[in-house]
């Protein structure tokens, strides 16, 4: 607090991919509550009237927030849902202080479909029961596939609806992480962020003219053969959807790294789609080369996952299936795409 004189708010919260305390009382509790969440909670509570004192006692004159994150251990809330629906805490003391706010944490959401989706009924409840225990809420979403970047990843359908679920209960910030550790992304990532720079100012965006425009001015002459590629894709995936609902929208899974999910022909179809692109901006080769680059860059960038499923889901393709992989792999460094994971290189995938 006295190194950062200028802020008011401060996370307290768990490491990712930590594990949590294995004392009794850690243990009574989870059985008791099926969740961690109640030691955050007396935790930060505790803390918070520390703090206040800190600050009176020194004379700080400064409104200071702590942010607790519903995540992992506890991220499910230790509130008791009634055979008449209603809610209510599991312990009377269990609501943060008024200096305490809490980050709702979305990785249990099927991203494909939106919060007010009927797929994701039993993830809105728990941020309903997180209501009950806090009077300030930030949102920690998310954007990607981080078991496989190189997989497309569909969540065009859920992104204004989940801005705006946000909006309605209250939100005060709203994070949505994308594939964070590379330069650049696969499969339309571009896009989701100007959607998502354009939706955090105003969530009641006209998206599809956002996303007429970014093709436009994007990919220019060849906005036409790439903008019918990305709603090929998505009428894909609406499919998927239909189908099998869990085969998408999870940020943590290679379920869709499989053949039955992704036809031969379909990929190619659309790699067709990719080098028709190419031919729309050829005159800018010689006319200019800058720009040629540019654009045949942005076009090569939306041609890796499509690349990544055929090299993987039909090796025997290819004449030479080395030289494929050592295209898309150079492409792949070339591009910013340096991670085929979160924790995975590309090197080490191709």
């Amino acid at each position: 607090i006295a190194a950062y004189p200028d802020l008011n708010q401060f996370t307290f919260t768990q490491e990712d991919g930590t594990g949590w305390g294995d004392a009794p009382v850690n243990n009574e509790n989870y059985e008791k509550y099926g969740t961690h969440a109640v030691e955050a909670i007396r935790f930060i509570n505790v803390l918070s009237e520390k703090l206040d004192k800190y600050l009176k006692e020194n004379n700080i004159d400064r409104e200071i927030r702590i942010v607790d994150f519903a995540y992992s251990h506890i991220q499910q809330a230790p509130v008791r849902v009634n055979s008449d629906g209603s809610m209510q805490l599991m312990e009377p003391d269990l609501h943060y202080k008024g200096n305490v706010g809490v980050m709702i944490c979305t990785s249990n959401v099927n991203s494909y479909f939106s919060l007010y989706h009927p797929q994701n009924a039993a993830a809105e409840q728990n941020i309903q029961k997180w209501k009950m225990i806090s009077d300030t809420f930030y949102f920690w979403m998310y954007d990607a596939n981080f078991q496989d970047y190189l997989l497309p990843f569909d969540n065009f359908s859920s992104m204004q609806p989940n801005y705006q679920y946000a909006y309605e209960n209250g939100a005060i910030y709203l994070f949505d992480q994308m594939q964070w550790n590379n330069v650049s992304g696969t499969d339309w990532y571009r896009l989701k962020q100007y959607l998502s720079s354009q939706l955090l100012w105003n969530v009641q965006l006209d998206v599809p003219h956002l996303i007429e425009e970014w093709f436009e001015n994007y990919f220019k002459d060849a906005a036409p053969e790439m903008k019918r590629l990305f709603d090929e894709e998505r009428a894909w995936f609406a499919h998927l959807a239909e189908e099998d609902p869990t085969s998408v929208g999870s940020i943590n899974t290679k379920k869709l790294l499989n053949a039955q999910y992704w036809p031969k022909n379909l990929l190619e179809g659309w790699l067709d789609a990719i080098d028709e692109a190419y031919a729309a901006i050829e005159e800018y080769k010689s006319e200019d080369p800058a720009l040629y680059t540019k654009l045949y860059d942005r076009i090569c960038q939306e041609s890796i996952s499509f690349r990544y499923l055929l090299v993987t889901l039909y090796p025997d393709s290819f004449d030479d299936l080395a030289a494929e992989k050592a295209s898309l792999k150079a492409d792949c460094f070339r591009l910013g795409v340096t991670r085929s994971a979160e924790f995975q290189q590309v090197g080490d995938t191709l």
